[in-house]
Parts: C-alpha cells; structure tokens; sequence
C-alpha cells in the first residue's frame, strides 16, 4: 500500500481526502461528553482511573477486549484493518503481539494524529482512508475489526459489501462494543439518542449517529464470538458487572452469502 504524508511531521498518512462534516460534529459530540482524551489517558486504555466518569464504560470493554486479541492470536491472520480506530487504543492492544501487522483507519484527523503520536510502531501505522474509496495497491486484510463504529456508518449492507471486497478469502469482519437492535427497540432507542444529543447541544449528531438492526445483518453469514443475550451472560453481568452488553459478530468470508 502506497501512502502520502500529507501532515508535515504527523505520522499519518492518506488513503483519501479529508473531510469535514462528520469529523467536525464528531468531535465537538465528544469534547460535550468529555471523551476526548488526555494522552496519558489514552495511553493507559482501557484502563482508566477509578475516579474519572467514563470509568464504568470502560471497565465493560476489557473482556470483549480480551476475547478479540486471544481469537487473533490463536489464528493464522497477520495482517488487520482496525476500522474507526479513533484514538488508537485498540491498535495498540493488537499490535503488542508483534506477529500482527496493524492498520488503524478513521476519518477524524485529531485523534488520527493523537494515535500515531503515541502508538506509531513498525507493525502499527494510521491512515485516514473513507473506506468506500479504494487504495491503488488493493492491500487485503485477513482481519477487519470494527470496535465501537458500527453505529456511524449509514448502511451496514453497503459497509459490509465493501469490507468483504477487501478480505483475504480466510478472511473475517469482527464487529463489537456496538448495539444492535431487534426492530421493535429502535424506536425507543432513537428517541433515547435525539434526547440525549439535544441535553449536549448538539443535535445535529442525530444525522450521524444510526441504530442498527438484526435484520440489516440478513444478507450476510455471520455468527456470534459472543452473545450476551445467554442466560449465562444474563447472569454473569447481574453480579459481576465486568462483562459487554453487547454481542460480537464474525463476519466470515468464506460463509458469505452469494
């Protein structure tokens, strides 16, 4: 893969131009909620203080966490897409296994910057690249992670469509710490998200923030890593609290659907 320098000392590179009106709303989402991170913070992810206000939502992802890196190190796969890495805090978790070979993507340009100011190494890189545009040299991915992003992407079918297009034929979509809704909740769950933004002042988030059903997973094979639908799962999170609500969905190639 072929990639242009286009930000003077940043280790980031470009895939594709930039754009402006997702970051921007984005962005200044994240600063209202105060998830715009220090680099000391960013640095211990997902660790974090006992005492700072996201400590809950972050203590739920380091099982799903935990699951994902033993599934890649069990593997054959060497070469991974992290999709909407953001800051960069997963790609680093993966790339500690030197055997792996990371690629963080997003489209929002600081916390690009950020995650290659801290985690930049020589099996880590970051590149801004809107995925539906294509990379000259055609680099396929034995793994694409998607942690947390589904949600900002308008249409899952197409999403996915474009993300098999670039899987090694082994090759599998892992999709986790986003939710996914049976049709009858969506209603509820967009106006619990409209309320939410319009209390932050930004309501025009609205437009980019999307609820996602199981139904928008039809066309495709899939199976779940994880499901916390179990009455296992049920039971852990009631007294233990320290695991996902959400599932994990593997996408593989091989099983997609003509």
């Amino acid at each position: 893969m072929k990639l242009k320098n286009k930000t003077g000392s940043s280790k980031v590179f470009h895939i594709s131009e930039e754009e402006s009106d997702f970051s921007h709303v984005y962005l200044a989402t994240r600063s209202r909620e105060n998830r715009l991170y220090s680099d000391d913070i960013v640095r211990q992810l997902p660790n974090i203080p006992n005492d700072h206000p996201h400590f809950n939502e972050w203590r739920l992802r380091v099982q799903p966490m935990k699951r994902v890196l033993q599934e890649l190190s069990s593997g054959s796969c060497k070469h991974i897409l992290d999709l909407g890495c953001g800051n960069g805090w997963f790609s680093s978790q993966m790339a500690s296994n030197k055997q792996l070979d990371i690629t963080g993507a997003d489209i929002n340009l600081v916390e690009l910057e950020q995650a290659a100011r801290l985690f930049s190494a020589q099996n880590c890189r970051f590149v801004y690249w809107n995925i539906f545009e294509k990379d000259k040299a055609g680099r396929k991915f034995d793994v694409i992670t998607l942690d947390s992003c589904l949600q900002y992407f308008e249409s899952p079918k197409k999403l996915i469509t474009r993300l098999l297009e670039i899987l090694q034929p082994t090759g599998s979509i892992f999709i986790w710490d986003t939710p996914i809704y049976r049709g009858t909740e969506v209603d509820e769950a967009e106006r619990r998200s409209s309320d939410y933004f319009a209390r932050l002042g930004k309501s025009d988030m609205n437009d980019f923030y999307h609820h996602h059903t199981w139904d928008d997973l039809a066309g495709f094979y899939y199976f779940l890593g994880y499901n916390p639908s179990t009455v296992f799962s049920k039971v852990k999170r009631k007294f233990l609290a320290n695991d996902s609500p959400f599932p994990w969905i593997i996408i593989p190639r091989s099983g997609e659907k003509a």
